[in-house]
């Protein structure tokens, strides 16, 4: 990108020169690195996406390993390298780094003692604790709205339509960002079917200025499947208006704004 932009700040230095003739390569050269620019970021989006999904899969493998287990100790060496792959934008190598700490997590299972005598053992004590993998799925879906991340929204919430895809989609486009304060309130779990209650607080920053802020009160439905807690009905209620402010206009050009 800063190479572009030199070429084209030559470009412009020429144009106005009047040298059109030497103005032409650079302006053609900007344009190509703008484009090439435009082809990475693309690819760096679908490497985050990736490396995203990895994240959460690793979260859950995470919640139902044991601390004990030999496995364990070299997953979080693997998630601490993908944490810093992901923080200097390697996504492409933070991906490959979570799904190996997933794989480990899947083996660090506690070790079978010798019972004597045998007795059954209570099928919670080797759960996993469904309420940690509520709020991890929560998480997710905070971490989808703020980096209007489609395909992570798609996983924690299977069940929106193609049409409600498209509004998010519209949505995020007249967006520069947005910040997701979930304050949660109770998790309530029946089986394979969970209940999140409590308070959502947004702040939203449109691309032309404006600031809005809106608060709501929310109970999300949640049901395990084999790939985890995933949101199946998200109830929203406004508390109030969304508050709103806009940047304020410029001046029009010779003259002052009314």
């Amino acid at each position: 990108m800063s190479r572009a932009q030199a070429a084209q700040s030559d470009g412009e230095r020429l144009a106005a020169a009047g040298d059109l003739k030497a103005a032409t390569p650079a302006y053609q050269e900007a344009s190509d690195r703008y484009a090439e620019a435009e082809r990475i970021a693309l690819g760096k989006r679908e490497q985050r996406t990736a490396a995203d999904s990895a994240r959460t899969q690793m979260a859950t493998a995470k919640q139902r390993a044991s601390t004990e287990a030999a496995d364990y100790a070299r997953g979080v060496e693997s998630e601490r390298q993908g944490s810093t792959q992901y923080a200097q934008n390697s996504f492409a190598e933070a991906a490959a780094s979570f799904r190996a700490a997933a794989d480990l997590y899947a083996k660090a299972v506690e070790p079978a003692k010798p019972i004597d005598p045998p007795k059954a053992i209570s099928p919670a004590s080797s759960a996993a604790n469904p309420r940690a993998e509520v709020r991890a799925t929560l998480d997710s879906y905070v971490r989808a709205v703020e980096t209007k991340d489609i395909g992570l929204l798609r996983q924690v919430r299977p069940g929106l339509t193609d049409e409600e895809i498209n509004r998010t989609r519209a949505s995020n486009e007249i967006k520069k960002s947005q910040k997701v304060d979930l304050k949660v309130d109770e998790i309530t779990i029946n089986g394979d079917q969970a209940q999140a209650v409590g308070r959502r607080e947004d702040v939203i920053i449109l691309k032309d200025g404006q600031r809005l802020r809106q608060d709501l009160k929310f109970t999300y439905t949640l049901k395990r499947g084999s790939r985890g807690w995933v949101i199946q009905e998200a109830r929203e209620y406004a508390e109030r208006a969304p508050l709103g402010t806009r940047a304020p206009d410029p001046a029009p050009k010779g003259g002052r704004r009314p």
